[in-house]
């Protein structure tokens, strides 16, 4: 048997290791799971939401041990933990409460002589493979849809947080008690060579979250078999800093964007756009904002170290280009000599678009900082770019905040605040940052086929 070795990255130290699933047992659960599928998808939407609602007092009753494996095979704080999993709990409420509308019938004509309506199925199998960032919350964000529209899910989480992942299952296993059909929700361990060996299977869709080289090589393993896909990739998400922002609210805002979770999430802000006159004022207003976030693992502690060292080397790697290029460290930028993979949060100016730090997904705790003349370079430059997840603008002046958010290209613009997620609103990528939306109706109807019933 193979197994995974995964490493605590507040300390660097070995954790208990965990078997890998077989081929073979892939093979089986997903014939197990399309036989589920079949007495599950037989009930109504209705019915099928208020049995997942119970997955709320299942979750609750283990949330302290949740935040701590979080805590433990992730880095991110114990609060911060604990406030993923209140996130999820919020989201089992919303989907449950209003996803099974979003599948009722949609009449499209009628006359007296016919009758065209649109209706929404069950794709079959679902394979919902997640990242290490947001253990707990992300593969909620595939699994509810899927099943509330009636399919049957493969779970895969990253090899970095199986822990997590194994929690995630323990809910819905509980859930078999009250008439979730048995192996309706399957999970598979391993490294990317089982969530490859996942997708190459006889499954119906492939709902991913993770990088766009990642995305990449999940469309082509899926070509062969038409997978249906859902893809959320990386960011590189800028914000423009108008000369009529209120600054000091704005290197607040950009510093906790660009840094919460240690810089690893999609939608971090990581490129910062600035108008000429108010550009040394808002630096030096981010550089001490910055210097107030505390990493550790306390109650008091911002962030937690990186999830991995391998994270960490592509951190340094990018400040190392930009350096080596001609830009300047104002605070951080350094590895503190104590096990684990933290880093420093860090403040860049000088930088360009020549450097990997402007154009490439660093998923770190770095602020690159550019000055520009006017907003019209700003929105030049936020622009140019394959990725296109969120984008943000900060102006005192709200009118102006939309015509400058209307002219970026992503997925989600938000003015006067970070980008994220917000329930009821649909999430994802613009350009290479992905295909499909989570959240919202779009969600839920992207987990079904549209069939036009037309009778006469």
């Amino acid at each position: 048997m193979k197994y995974l070795s995964p490493l605590c990255p507040l300390n660097g130290k070995k954790l208990k290791k965990i078997p890998i699933t077989s081929n073979a047992r892939i093979k089986a659960m997903i014939g197990k799971a399309r036989r589920a599928q079949q007495a599950w998808s037989a009930l109504p939407a209705q019915q099928r939401a208020k049995m997942l609602l119970k997955l709320i007092p299942s979750i609750n009753k283990r949330k302290k041990r949740i935040a701590l494996t979080i805590h433990k095979e992730m880095g991110k704080p114990y609060w911060d933990a604990v406030r993923e999993i209140e996130s999820v709990l919020e989201s089992v409420e919303f989907h449950c409460s209003n996803d099974p509308n979003y599948l009722e019938p949609i009449t499209l004509q009628k006359t007296k002589t016919e009758t065209n309506i649109q209706l929404f199925e069950p794709v079959g199998v679902v394979a919902v493979i997640t990242p290490w960032n947001f253990p707990f919350a992300i593969p909620f964000d595939g699994i509810l849809p899927s099943l509330i529209a009636g399919n049957a899910v493969i779970f895969k989480p990253s090899e970095l947080v199986t822990r997590t992942g194994m929690l995630v299952i323990r809910v819905f296993r509980e859930l078999e008690k009250h008439g979730l059909p048995k192996n309706l929700v399957c999970f598979a361990a391993g490294s990317k060579e089982t969530g490859r060996f996942v997708v190459k299977q006889d499954i119906d869709m492939v709902s991913f979250v993770g990088s766009r080289r990642a995305g990449v090589e999940i469309m082509r393993d899926s070509a062969s078999k038409l997978h249906r896909l859902i893809l959320e990739l990386g960011g590189k998400d800028p914000a423009i800093v108008c000369r009529d922002a209120d600054l000091q609210k704005t290197a607040q805002g950009i510093a906790y964007g660009a840094l919460r979770n240690c810089g690893q999430v999609c939608c971090a802000i990581e490129r910062v756009y600035v108008e000429m006159p108010i550009y040394s004022q808002f630096v030096r207003l981010l550089v001490q904002e910055t210097k107030k976030i505390k990493a550790g693992t306390g109650e008091n502690a911002d962030i937690g170290p990186l999830a991995a060292e391998f994270q960490r080397r592509i951190v340094k790697e990018h400040i190392e280009d930009a350096v080596s290029k001609g830009a300047r460290i104002l605070v951080g930028g350094k590895q503190p000599k104590k096990p684990g993979y933290w880093f420093e949060p860090t403040v860049l100016v000088n930088v360009n678009h020549k450097m990997k730090i402007m154009k490439e997904e660093t998923f770190g705790p770095v602020i690159p900082v550019m000055k520009v003349r006017d907003v019209n370079e700003a929105i030049r430059l936020a622009n140019d770019s394959i990725y296109g997840l969120t984008a943000s603008v900060w102006t005192e002046n709200r009118a102006k905040g939309e015509r400058i958010a209307r002219k970026l290209v992503a997925g989600t613009v938000t003015v006067n605040r970070r980008g994220g997620v917000k329930e009821g609103c649909p999430w994802g990528g613009a350009k290479q940052s992905g295909i499909g939306r989570q959240m919202a109706r779009e969600s839920v109807r992207s987990y079904a086929e549209i069939k036009h019933l037309w009778v006469k």
